[in-house]
């Protein structure tokens, strides 16, 4: 039943992330672990992503418990459209806009990525 649900809500977003810029290669960077990100409001994944902020893009994976039918992305940094912070009640997160075919996703970092994923956006983004 679980591997059922994985690949359901593997189909709202994911899986035309992973069409297009699937990986099976981890780049080197900046590591962060338990993060979030969102498709819109149907699909969160809370507390579920590892990602690495480096100069090849933006690798972004599910922890390997819940990994099936989700394949590791390397998003290139002009798929960002903008990087702030979001607030949610009193914690506050780095918070990664991303468009790519159409598909807004969103990704939520600790505060402290902000300053390395700037500085790696505007090096890299073109």
């Amino acid at each position: 039943m679980m591997l059922a649900s994985l690949w359901i809500i593997s189909r709202f977003g994911w899986s035309a992330l992973a069409d297009r810029y699937g990986t099976d290669q981890k780049p080197i960077g900046q590591e962060y672990y338990w993060c979030s990100g969102s498709f819109g409001p149907l699909t969160n994944y809370n507390g579920g992503l590892e990602v690495v902020l480096a100069r090849e893009g933006i690798y972004v994976a599910l922890i390997k418990l819940f990994r099936f039918a989700h394949t590791p992305v390397l998003l290139p940094w002009s798929t960002v459209t903008g990087i702030d912070v979001w607030s949610f009640l009193s914690f506050q997160y780095t918070r990664l806009t991303i468009h790519s075919n159409g598909t807004p996703f969103e990704l939520f970092l600790p505060l402290d990525s902000k300053a390395t994923a700037e500085a790696l956006w505007t090096e890299n983004r073109s």
